[in-house]
């Protein structure tokens, strides 16, 4: 294993746990290393991206605006930015809806589709 490479693990079953175990175990110790655990979050789904994308269309058409600018502005209304300094000026950046997990997504998605049915009409039911 090479400093440069990193790798992840899932962890789902002892003989998983004892790889890893080997893994770390067998870590050169003339140099440090930078181990993280922490629980697994399911990621994500399909069928959530598929839904969310059908409801930015969906306000894009009936606004006229483009699909990531709805996107972009379900952004800046429903998800906290972080600041990030681009020379002397902050920008902020709002998290990316792909490496949401399937908690996050579903919150955000379910504040797309309320503002969706209440300013727009937008009902999609169930899919």
């Amino acid at each position: 294993m090479s400093a440069g490479t990193p790798r992840s693990f899932h962890v789902k079953d002892k003989e998983t746990r004892a790889r890893i175990a080997s893994v770390i175990l067998k870590l050169p110790l003339e140099r440090e290393w930078d181990v993280t655990i922490k629980r697994y979050v399911k990621p994500r789904t399909l069928k959530q991206n598929s839904r969310l994308h059908l409801i930015f269309s969906l306000v894009a058409d009936e606004t006229g605006q483009t699909i990531e600018d709805v996107k972009l502005g379900y952004k800046s209304l429903f998800l906290q930015p972080r600041v990030v300094n681009m020379g002397n000026r902050p920008v902020l950046i709002y998290p990316s809806t792909s490496k949401m997990n399937t908690a996050e997504l579903n919150t955000f998605m379910t504040r797309c589709e309320q503002h969706a049915i209440e300013w727009f009409g937008i009902v999609l039911g169930d899919f």
